[in-house]
């Protein structure tokens, strides 16, 4: 189905709002229309000169180019819409199925919804959404500047009379966003603004790219990790600032065409640092959807569902994570291997998920897979490892759990616990989250035992 802009038959009346016509203008003929590029320029070169107007508090200036943007905003605005391309929606979609209007690419599900939207103030709306890349970036960029400024006010505390390590400043030169962190460093380390860990992260992903690097060193953390770890601490964002950082990678390359890796990419990092799961599954179910229509490997569909799985978790339907953890662990053994990274993960997270369901049952055969990963998982990733570390975390919890457990089982807990707190304080710091939960288990199993 193909839709198109209606044209209109009438750009005069366009052409008459950017003031009246004299009688000699009328003989000269139609009045010609500004270039859309032309006004586009000077708005932003206006706009610019009031941001600096407004830090060196020049009154006289602020007054002069607030009236030129505003002047050139009315004309723009007043300009006929852009002869569109016919917007082509998915093959197989038919008329009854999904309608969209060109402009903005708001898809709708018929002819009844669109017009209620439009009556709902969406008509007024629908320029300043396609001046702002679409439906799509439009959205992104908007949810963005919020997940920003969330972001900023919960690191209000932690970041007062810090600089950015990237651009030495306070405050960000354009945004005028405040700092954030979140991350393990500590003391005056790790300071940053939003917008540089984004364009740092954009800037090191772009020149992989025009180097033709292959795709590990892309996806390393050198690179796409950027996205979601410090550059500094080497350890992941958290919270708000992970949050803004996932709708700072998908603005970035929402633009790109479906299929673009880079697009994918951003997806999975978007909903792997959305703070709502029911918000989180939604996008890693489209993932999927997007995975399956391409025919992605057979490894980054299964991916895609241990994300789906893991948010199955966090919404609290246990049982349907557990069984849905069960069977990617068994697909990941044939594809990947018995002793992949990937193929571990999976199992480990088995084993919090039985935890998760807190009875006697599930905690012993958490305690007893547990015990089959842990040579594995010591053997090829080492002690110290992440994954590691959360094994014997989650082991530990599964000897507090089991009631049948012995008083040596649970010591051995005990001390399997002081050296994950141990090892966490010195990494990550003595307040991160992950540390504040290992002492706040330790206090726990001492009192046990």
């Amino acid at each position: 189905m193909v839709l198109v802009c209606p044209l209109f038959d009438s750009p005069r009346r366009f052409f008459s709002s950017l003031g009246s016509m004299s009688d000699s203008d009328e003989e000269r003929g139609p009045a010609k229309e500004v270039p859309r590029d032309f006004l586009k320029g000077k708005i932003e070169k206006f706009t610019g000169k009031l941001e600096r107007a407004k830090s060196a508090g020049n009154e006289e200036d602020i007054t002069k180019y607030t009236a030129k943007v505003a002047k050139f905003q009315e004309q723009f605005d007043a300009l006929p819409p852009e002869k569109m391309e016919p917007y082509e929606l998915p093959e197989g979609t038919t008329d009854d199925d999904a309608d969209a209007y060109v402009r903005c690419k708001v898809r709708y599900c018929d002819s009844t919804c669109q017009h209620d939207h439009w009556r709902r103030g969406h008509k007024q709306l629908c320029k300043k959404i396609h001046r702002g890349g679409n439906a799509e970036q439009y959205n992104a960029d908007k949810k963005y500047k919020e997940a920003v400024a969330v972001a900023v006010e919960a690191c209000a505390d932690d970041t007062k009379g810090q600089t950015c390590y990237v651009c030495t400043q306070a405050l960000h030169w354009k945004t005028k966003e405040g700092l954030v962190r979140m991350c393990a460093c500590r003391g005056t380390a790790g300071f940053a603004h939003v917008s540089c860990l984004v364009e740092q992260a954009k800037v090191l992903v772009a020149e992989a790219e025009e180097n033709n690097l292959d795709a590990e060193a892309i996806n390393s953390e050198l690179r796409w990790g950027r996205w979601s770890n410090c550059s500094l601490c080497k350890q992941n964002y958290r919270g708000p600032v992970m949050c803004a950082l996932g709708w700072g990678c998908w603005k970035t390359y929402a633009g790109q065409p479906e299929d673009c890796n880079s697009r994918v990419n951003a997806m999975t990092v978007l909903a792997t640092s959305l703070r709502d799961p029911s918000e989180a599954i939604r996008v890693h179910q489209a993932h999927l959807s997007m995975g399956l229509q391409f025919g992605a490997p057979e490894g980054c569909i299964v991916q895609d569902m241990y994300n789906i799985a893991g948010c199955y978790k966090q919404l609290g339907q246990l049982q349907a994570a557990l069984k849905m953890h069960r069977s990617i662990y068994a697909k990941s053994q044939t594809i990947f291997g018995r002793n992949n990274k990937c193929t571990l993960q999976s199992g480990v997270t088995i084993v919090g998920v039985l935890i998760s369901c807190k009875t006697v049952e599930a905690a012993q055969e958490a305690k007893s897979f547990a015990q089959e990963l842990m040579p594995r998982v010591f053997s090829i990733l080492g002690e110290d490892s992440a994954l590691a570390l959360d094994l014997r975390e989650m082991f530990a919890k599964a000897v507090l759990f089991d009631e049948t457990s012995n008083i040596y089982e649970a010591r051995k807990a005990v001390t399997i616990m002081e050296d994950v707190l141990r090892i966490n304080t010195r990494t990550l710091g003595p307040m991160h989250p992950d540390t504040c939960r290992n002492r706040s288990d330790l206090d726990l199993m001492q009192k046990r035992v």
